[in-house]
């Protein structure tokens, strides 16, 4: 931009989109980054926000690298405000991405990782459909870990909470009733 000229969030974006369209994400995910942060709260802003994580599915489907962009877009407050939708993407996309992490580490043989990744996803989750079977993930990896009371925390909660759940028999196994 010359010196003097007034930003033009939308001429950003149209080259950025440009940038996108043509697949080369290398360099249009830091584009659409730039955007977000530097107009959260303007139009632009949501579209570049679904382009971008658009994009680092389908190019980066790194677990790790998904929760960092989504953990840090869910506390941008200037972004999210009146965008209910996106909020709840990125809150999703979120536990996707720690679901995945824990399952990566569990298979790695890091208890300690997986269970802290189910414990970050049930801090984020509240009462959310599906809470049972993460509970029942998070008690198996911190029984591994050796997290004895964090499990039977984990176990217990799942036999209180969810009582129709089918995993209540293994919370209850594990639990000695």
């Amino acid at each position: 931009e010359a010196l003097g000229t007034p930003p033009d969030p939308e001429a950003e974006f149209v080259a950025a989109r440009e940038l996108w369209r043509a697949e080369n994400f290398a360099e249009a995910i830091p584009e659409m980054q730039l955007l977000i942060e530097n107009y959260p709260e303007h139009d632009v802003s949501l579209y570049a926000t679904n382009m971008l994580f658009d994009s680092l599915i389908t190019e980066s489907p790194d677990a790790a690298e998904l929760f960092y962009w989504s953990d840090l877009y869910t506390s941008n407050e200037s972004l999210l405000k009146g965008r209910a939708d996106l909020a709840e993407r990125l809150a999703h996309i979120r536990v996707v991405s720690l679901r995945k992490m824990a399952e990566e580490w569990e298979a790695a043989g890091d208890v300690q990782g997986c269970y802290l990744s189910y414990q970050s996803i049930l801090d984020t989750l509240g009462d959310a459909r599906g809470r049972d079977e993460i509970l029942h993930n998070a008690a198996l990896c911190a029984e591994q870990a050796g997290f004895e009371a964090e499990a039977r925390r984990a176990w217990t909660e799942l036999v209180a909470d969810h009582p129709g759940s089918p995993l209540v028999a293994t919370a209850l196994a594990h639990l000695g009733a």
